[in-house]
């Protein structure tokens, strides 16, 4: 900025002004000079100091349990960037895979780089550092509720995805269903396990806690631990799994039995991932609506962030968002056949 301003014969705080689009005073000559000294020297205003002058960083930081076992997040994160990206923020990614460690090494970067807000997915153990963290930059959880803290968050409603899942194999005629449950750390498991539990007490039919396994969906080889657990189990017509990776991994272990899908054991899962639609048959599922969630919560964030006055009056606000049914292929009418 010195070069340009003493080739343009001005002081360097009208350089400033020129670059910054400050001060109508500047007369055109001037201003068109100063811009083609600053295309001729390729100046680049370094981000650190508009950061410094305005208080802003323009960037926000992203904090994901993983990115390779469940394209759910892998899709969040492309979507989040993109929205930030016409917003005019750039984004600082940290993988935690789900270790403490990771996670306060993140929390501690962040706040060194003064990114102006947070988005966090998920969090499962309770870590005293997001507490404080709250305190210093604006932070929303996205999919994933914090269960100890009152943070602003953008959810879907898995109480409804457990009651739609069940609800519409019930009504297909189907009494006695297995639910495979997932963590039972994460509420949004737990919640849909509560679906799955209110849809059977409202249609009047039999809660039997042996009819409720569980199975994790990272496991290498699940369908044959699901082998050996559906093995054990008699009189079932069909399978809720609490996702799509999950069901996908039913379908091969009641192959391995001998079941045919749909024609012996219907099957419904979570997520309407991409590949319920090549597997055979077709997996029939609940939609998450993670474009609907990722873009409310880049609003979300954004308005905090620009009414950080007001940011402790917004700790409890919380948006939910609605699942809906996708009819596929996996579940047969018993009521028809």
């Amino acid at each position: 900025m010195k070069d340009i301003a003493r080739e343009a014969k001005v002081s360097i705080q009208t350089v400033s002004n020129v670059i910054n689009n400050r001060d109508s005073q500047i007369s055109e000559k001037t201003r068109k000079i100063i811009l083609e000294l600053v295309e001729k020297f390729d100046f680049k205003p370094s981000r650190i100091a508009r950061s410094l002058r305005s208080g802003n960083t323009k960037t926000i930081g992203l904090v994901v349990p993983h990115l390779i076992y469940h394209p759910v997040y892998a899709m969040i994160f492309d979507l989040i960037e993109n929205e930030l990206n016409n917003q005019g923020f750039s984004i600082l990614l940290f993988n935690t895979r789900e270790d403490i460690l990771k996670e306060n090494k993140a929390i501690e970067t962040l706040l060194e780089s003064k990114v102006d807000g947070i988005i966090f997915i998920r969090i499962i153990q309770r870590n005293p550092r997001l507490e404080k963290l709250q305190k210093s930059v604006p932070l929303v959880a996205c999919l994933r509720a914090f269960e100890y803290i009152n943070v602003p968050s953008v959810l879907v409603n898995n109480k409804k995805v457990g009651f739609l899942a069940t609800e519409y194999l019930i009504k297909k005629g189907h009494k006695k269903i297995i639910h495979i449950e997932g963590n039972k750390d994460l509420l949004a498991h737990r919640e849909r396990k509560l679906g799955y539990i209110e849809a059977l007490k409202k249609h009047k039919l039999n809660i039997d806690e042996k009819y409720i396994i569980s199975g994790d969906y990272k496991k290498k080889g699940l369908y044959k631990e699901l082998s050996k657990k559906i093995a054990r189990l008699k009189d079932y017509s069909a399978i809720f799994a609490y996702n799509d990776i999950v069901a996908v991994n039913c379908i091969k272990a009641l192959g391995n039995l001998g079941y045919k899908v749909p024609k012996d054991i219907s099957i419904i899962g979570v997520d309407n991932l991409e590949i319920g639609n090549f597997v055979e048959p077709s997996l029939t599922t609940i939609e998450q609506p993670i474009e609907e969630v990722c873009l409310l919560t880049v609003e979300l964030l954004i308005d905090l962030i620009n009414n950080k006055d007001k940011y402790g009056n917004n700790y409890n606000r919380v948006i939910i968002c609605n699942p809906k049914l996708i009819i596929r292929d996996s579940v047969i009418d018993l009521l028809k056949n």
